[in-house]
């Protein structure tokens, strides 16, 4: 009780703002010194002051005058905190005792989840500190001068610089939606992505809810190796493939950086993701198929209802772990099949994942583009960028996702026709002629 009577008299010293800052909670105080501090903050809210040292005594019995608090008042909170966490923790793992001693293994695993949800709850609170802008104004100069251009330097650069030329690439915090139709090539995508980041030097984490660790593996080594990856599949690579192969599993084998794959059901929620991220330090991560994943509350089982909360949850877990997110999804069928212009408005399974990203591309695809290898990459949402489009190789037999050209944005229509014919690859921001 002594800390919880120690943090009330530092509120009554110091002001209501200590409570704001480190976001204590009632949940936090016991026997006595909860009852002072219920007292204080509904005084303060009924009146918009404190209570007398005298009232306190006259309405809770304790005398506050009687309690020294000369540490620092993060010193109280902490303790506080701490204690907190270990009462929830210790709750939490006598009844998984209780659970595993009755052989219910499914009730001991949902038990020790829950208690790894609620202490990274209140982690998070408490990383959630005020900034008084008025006295920041020095630190904030000195990320501009080390920054030099923070929109420009922050973020993960794509496999493409104009794409980054568009969003400043993926910044930590963000999460980015990728949107297509069926069998168009989120998947690879979502590779391509993974590979380029990994050699750039970044810790990246795949989380594959659509197909097996095994199937994406071997697409990553496909590309590692520029091999068809129906060659892979039959085991037809031939002698000089399977040569290449074997030098492209050296070459990945000696990188000092690694690259993680997750899946085949291991991940469920956002709460599997953050627990390897902070274990394994990494520094993007991309989810393929985030239509599959559940919400952390296991009982909103309604698809509508579960991709709304799983959409808010995606949305907070680049902020808590101040990386940036990439997670692809489908459009729905009201999305013309052959469009080449996507929409915020015809996401598959729920609105709600387009509503919370910070951007999304489109990969988009007609029978010409596919009968010339070809993708359209637009950029169909981008809260603090431009919009815009790119002609991107799409060969699966050379393993090639070269950027071609730009394509005019406003020429990005349903019916538009492409040219049988491949355009010759150009640099910098040509447009593409059709």
């Amino acid at each position: 009780m002594t800390i919880d009577i120690c943090f009330c008299k530092k509120v009554i010293d110091e002001g209501i703002s200590l409570i704001r800052e480190h976001s204590i909670t009632d949940e936090f105080m016991h026997g006595k010194g909860l009852e002072v501090f219920e007292f204080i903050t509904s005084h303060f809210t009924d009146y918009g002051d404190f209570p007398d040292v005298i009232t306190i005594l006259r309405e809770v019995g304790v005398d506050l005058n009687s309690f020294s608090a000369p540490e620092p008042s993060k010193y109280y909170a902490d303790k506080l905190i701490k204690r907190h966490i270990t009462n929830l923790l210790t709750t939490k793992l006598k009844a998984a005792v209780n659970a595993i001693t009755n052989n219910d293994t499914d009730k001991t695993l949902q038990l020790l989840q829950q208690g790894v949800i609620d202490v990274s709850t209140i982690t998070q609170q408490q990383n959630n500190t005020l900034v008084d802008l008025t006295k920041t104004g020095d630190d904030r100069f000195l990320k501009y001068i080390e920054g030099a251009d923070i929109f420009n330097s922050s973020g993960v650069e794509s496999p493409w610089p104009p794409l980054d030329e568009m969003t400043g690439g993926f910044r930590a915090g963000e999460f980015w939606l990728v949107l297509a139709g069926t069998k168009i090539g989120k998947s690879f995508l979502s590779i391509i992505i993974a590979i380029h980041s990994w050699r750039m030097g970044k810790k990246v984490l795949l989380v594959t809810m659509e197909n097996s660790i095994d199937l994406m593996a071997f697409r990553f080594d496909s590309m590692v190796s520029k091999q068809p990856v129906k060659a892979f599949r039959h085991g037809s690579l031939g002698y000089f493939g399977e040569e290449k192969y074997l030098a492209s599993l050296t070459l990945t084998e000696e990188s000092d950086t690694p690259i993680y794959f997750a899946g085949d059901g291991g991940i469920k929620n956002v709460v599997d993701i953050e627990l390897i991220v902070r274990e394994k330090e990494i520094d993007l991560v991309v989810v393929d198929g985030v239509y599959l994943m559940n919400a952390v509350d296991r009982r909103i089982q309604k698809p509508y209802e579960r991709m709304a909360v799983v959409a808010g949850e995606m949305t907070r877990l680049p902020l808590l772990l101040k990386i940036p997110v990439i997670a692809t999804s489908q459009y729905n069928r009201e999305l013309k099949e052959g469009s080449l212009k996507g929409s915020v408005h015809k996401t598959g399974f729920a609105y709600a994942l387009s509503q919370n990203a910070h951007g999304i591309l489109s990969l988009l695809m007609n029978e010409d583009l596919k009968d010339t290898n070809r993708r359209i990459l637009e950029v169909t949402a981008n809260r603090s960028g431009e919009l815009g489009a790119l002609m991107l190789e799409w060969d699966l037999e050379a393993m090639s996702f070269d950027y071609i050209g730009e394509v005019e944005y406003d020429n990005l229509i349903p019916d538009k026709k492409f040219s049988k014919k491949s355009p010759k690859k150009t640099g910098g921001n040509d447009i593409v002629p059709f």
